[in-house]
């Protein structure tokens, strides 16, 4: 799904504004974003959501129907979220995990104490605790926290540092290739990737309510691991022919 919406959207053409600036359609940006909608499962709502909130960019409705709009956009949202348990967990999970610490909160609690215990220089290698029955799902979605108590801050910065690269090396890809296909392609792909990976660093410190993302090259995994290698095949090969 995500390399076909990747393509999909590379076939559109490349706009300018009437200043002559150079636009991006907004589809570029909701491709790697309706992926992961629709891997948590939200699709229906969110659909209905987004339709509502597209028609809203319309230049000609008012600003007065542009925020109604935007309110009702809202509506199926909350119904989704708070009129379905296990997703209104998450939310109050994110905003107090520790009202409920055996319970919703179990979760990101223990991945904070597995990030906090690994401290600079982390436990070492295979030495982590929080994976030994404590942590839940440590080899998929919550990888990250392992690798922060394993190898420290020192660790979890330089995974950073490697999805900053390959954000980095994809979008100079695009911009040097000179096929509008392969330009749409290489950013769909780099920004797949990168906002997944973001995503998940970003449950595992708290930073976002609790989803079952895992993160790209590191988690364990079967058809995941599979389209991000292929996904990554296809930009290595832009880059080949950009260079």
């Amino acid at each position: 799904m995500p390399c076909a919406a990747a393509a999909q959207i590379a076939q559109l053409r490349y706009g300018r504004r009437g200043d002559g600036r150079r636009i991006w359609p907004r589809e570029l940006l909701e491709c790697p974003i309706a992926h992961l909608v629709h891997r948590s499962g939200f699709d229906g709502g969110a659909h209905d959501a987004a339709t509502v909130a597209d028609a809203c960019r319309d230049p000609a409705l008012g600003e007065e129907d542009a925020r109604g709009g935007a309110t009702a956009a809202l509506l199926p949202l909350y119904f989704l979220i708070f009129h379905v348990a296990y997703r209104r967990d998450r939310i109050l999970a994110f905003l107090n995990p520790y009202a409920d610490p055996k319970g919703f909160g179990f979760h990101i609690i223990q991945s904070l104490i597995a990030v906090a215990t690994g401290g600079v220089t982390g436990l070492g290698f295979m030495e982590g605790k929080q994976k030994l029955f404590y942590l839940p799902e440590p080899h998929t979605d919550f990888i990250f926290a392992v690798t922060a108590e394993e190898l420290g801050l020192v660790g979890a910065i330089f995974v950073v540092t490697l999805f900053a690269i390959f954000l980095w090396r994809g979008m100079r890809a695009s911009w040097r290739t000179n096929e509008i296909f392969g330009r749409y392609l290489a950013v769909g792909i780099t920004s797949m990737v990168v906002l997944q990976a973001f995503i998940n660093i970003s449950v595992v410190l708290g930073m976002m309510p609790t989803k079952g993302i895992p993160l790209p090259l590191v988690s364990y995994g079967g058809s995941s691991l599979f389209v991000t290698l292929a996904s990554v095949g296809v930009l290595l090969n832009i880059t080949k022919q950009a260079e």
